[in-house]
C-alpha cells in the first residue's frame, strides 16, 4: 500500500478512533471499558465528552495524552518520527489506522493541523448511516420443502452487549425462520429488542413427504434499546443464497461498515 506523507486537517479527519485501548483516561474515568463496552458507547461517549470543557483538562493532564498536547503546543505532531501515524483517504476525508490517541487528542483540542502518512481507500470502510424508525416489524413467507419459497423472512444482525441470553445469533446476520418458533410468544433478545414467532406445518394427503411451512415473525425494536449494532433487512428468499447487499434495509444503528457487500446467506443451511 502506497503511502505519502502529508500535512492534513483535522478538521477533515471524519470521526473519532474507538479503539483507544486502557490508556484513555477519559473514557475509565466516565465508567468505560475499551474492551467491555460497545464501539458504539464509546463512539457516543467521545462525540458527547468532547463538547465539555472539563473533559478536556482531563485529557490535557493525564500522563498519556499530556504529553502529546505538550508538543500540540508547540506546533508539532507528536513523537512522529519515531512513531508514524497513519490515515486512510477517501474524497477528501481521513479516517486513522495508526496513531488513534494523537489524533483524538488533536481532534478535541483544536489542533489545526497534523503530519501523518497517508493512503488512498475505498469507501468500503466508512460508516453507514442510521436508517428506520422504532417499532414492529411484521413477515409473513411461506415454502415448501427443500427449496421452494414465496414471500419475505425477516435477516437480523445484533452485536449484543454481552453474551448473555440468544447467543446463536451474537455477531451474525440470520434468517428468522421455523427453527427460531415461539408457537406466537414474545421472546427478548436483548433490552428494547424482541420477536414472535408463528408456524404453521400442512402436509399434503397424497404426497405425505411434501410438506409446506409458513412462518410469520414480528421482530419489535424500542428506542431503549442498547447502544449496540442493530440491522433489520427483509429478504425476498428468492434463492437459496443472498448478499446482504442485495436485501431491503427495515432498520440500522450502531457502527456498521460496508464490509456487508461481501457478506451472503445461505438460506437453506439457516433453515436447521
Amino acid at each position: 500500500m502506497p503511502y505519502e506523507q502529508k500535512i492534513i486537517k483535522v478538521k477533515d479527519i471524519a470521526e473519532y478512533p474507538t479503539e483507544l485501548g486502557n490508556r484513555c483516561k477519559l473514557l475509565k474515568l466516565n465508567g468505560l471499558h475499551p474492551y467491555q463496552n460497545t464501539e458504539e458507547e464509546i463512539m457516543h461517549a467521545l462525540e458527547t465528552l468532547a463538547k465539555d470543557p472539563k473533559n478536556l483538562e482531563i485529557c490535557k493532564g493525564s500522563s498519556h495524552c499530556g504529553a502529546f498536547w505538550q508538543f500540540f503546543e508547540k506546533g508539532g505532531t507528536p513523537f512522529f518520527e519515531k512513531d508514524k501515524i497513519y490515515i486512510g483517504e477517501y474524497n477528501g476525508k481521513y479516517w486513522v489506522s495508526e496513531g488513534k490517541h494523537r489524533s483524538c487528542m488533536a481532534m478535541r483540542t483544536g489542533v489545526e493541523s497534523i503530519t501523518a502518512e497517508v493512503y488512498k481507500q475505498s469507501s468500503r470502510n466508512f460508516l453507514l448511516p442510521p436508517v428506520g424508525n422504532y417499532g414492529v416489524y411484521k413477515f409473513q413467507f411461506s415454502y415448501k420443502q427443500p427449496n421452494i419459497i414465496k414471500g419475505s423472512a425477516p435477516v437480523l444482525w445484533v452485536r449484543l452487549p454481552n453474551y448473555d441470553g440468544m447467543t446463536e445469533i451474537n455477531d451474525t446476520p440470520t434468517v428468522f425462520d421455523s427453527s427460531f418458533d415461539t408457537k406466537g410468544k414474545i421472546k427478548e433478545i436483548m433490552e428494547g429488542v424482541f420477536y414472535k414467532t408463528s408456524v404453521f406445518r400442512k402436509r399434503f394427503i397424497f404426497n405425505p413427504f411434501k410438506l409446506e411451512v409458513t412462518v410469520s415473525v414480528e421482530i419489535t425494536i424500542q428506542k431503549n434499546h442498547p447502544k449496540t449494532k442493530i440491522w433489520l433487512l427483509k429478504s425476498n428468499l428468492s434463492s437459496k443464497q443472498e448478499v446482504l447487499s442485495d436485501m431491503k434495509t427495515l432498520y440500522r444503528h450502531g457502527c456498521f461498515r460496508e464490509h456487508h457487500q461481501d457478506i451472503s446467506i445461505n438460506l437453506k443451511r439457516k433453515r436447521r
